[in-house]
């Protein structure tokens, strides 16, 4: 694929790379993950940064030999593996593609040499990985602080927030495809509790489901935004 047209094609991408000027776009590297598949891995060297342009993955933790739980969320203009280069470590954490994705990879060369010319790239880069940061610790603490009903609402709200970043004006259905154990173990509740939660929302029209698949549009999100604050009354 040739990286400078994907790059010009994205104006929100093209906006986020400013710094980077045209003649070294060329620069970056676009690479495909399907899912399931890790984009870094744990104790591996820190050999790139990658931006995710499509797609979704997710960050892993691994608190015992036989227990992964999804740890948070990456999505379109997210940062992955920033830190672990600036400061020469290993990976500390595996990312997976959780749907099939897409990445702009900036290798470990490339990327030390624009840190020296293009200084404000790195900042922007720092900027992005630090609001996510703070972003994820808010909404964890959002999402486990009540009962199991807030903590899906929650959790829906923000996955379609997620997937929706590239097209934020779409108001239609985005299709939230994580199984109901996937969204027990993100919001740390039993996997029964949140299919009793996932139900009741269907009843109530603020969720859909077609062919099987849970769907979410802008106006469902309004609600859900509502029934939230009810739900700690």
């Amino acid at each position: 694929m040739d990286v400078v047209p994907f790059i010009q094609r994205d104006k929100q991408l093209r906006q986020f790379l400013h710094t980077i000027p045209d003649e070294e776009l060329h620069l970056f590297r676009v690479k495909n993950y399907r899912r399931g598949e890790h984009v870094i891995r744990e104790g591996d060297r820190a050999d790139a940064v990658y931006i995710i342009v499509s797609g979704l993955c997710h960050v892993l933790c691994h608190p015992s030999s036989t227990l992964v739980q999804p740890r948070a969320q990456l999505g379109y203009l997210d940062i992955v593996g920033l830190f672990e280069l600036i400061q020469n470590l290993p990976r500390v954490g595996d990312v997976v593609a959780y749907r099939n994705a897409t990445a702009l990879c900036i290798e470990r060369d490339v990327f030390l040499r624009w840190v020296e010319t293009h200084p404000h790239f790195l900042l922007e880069l720092a900027t992005n990985v630090i609001q996510r940061l703070y972003q994820d610790i808010d909404h964890i603490c959002e999402r486990t602080k009540s009962s199991t009903y807030y903590g899906v609402i929650c959790a829906l709200i923000w996955n379609r927030n997620l997937l929706n970043r590239k097209t934020p004006d779409f108001t239609g259905p985005v299709k939230i495809d994580f199984t109901r154990q996937y969204l027990a173990d993100f919001i740390g509740k039993d996997v029964r509790s949140v299919s009793r939660a996932m139900e009741h929302l269907l009843s109530k029209g603020l969720i859909s489901k077609i062919h099987g698949k849970i769907y979410v549009t802008a106006d469902q999100v309004a609600a859900l935004e509502r029934e939230k604050l009810a739900a700690l009354k």
